[in-house]
């Protein structure tokens, strides 16, 4: 199966060989979360937002949307974030 890669407009592959993980998704014969556990994303997100910690989580503007009132949230320990602003997420 084919999956068309929006960021690149490159050929995605669905990995189907893999015994432990059927589906997983790669990217240029990557494995997506294997690429996703070696980068800390809040070290890569801090690049472009100014992030404050709040708890266990980091909040800061939204870079998708213009806000005043902080309500991007970056999860260090789910390794993704989440607007609650405009409701982009990964």
């Amino acid at each position: 199966m084919t999956i068309a890669n929006k960021a690149t407009a490159e050929p995605c592959q669905q990995n189907t060989t893999s015994a432990t993980f059927p589906n997983r998704l790669t990217f240029n014969g990557l494995d997506a979360n294997a690429v996703k556990a070696k980068i800390d994303i809040v070290d890569y997100i801090s690049q472009f937002v100014d992030l404050k910690q709040s708890g266990h989580t980091f909040k800061g503007l939204c870079p998708f949307h213009d806000e005043k009132t902080p309500s991007f949230v970056v999860s260090p320990n789910w390794q993704n974030y989440h607007c609650f602003g405009c409701e982009k997420k990964r």
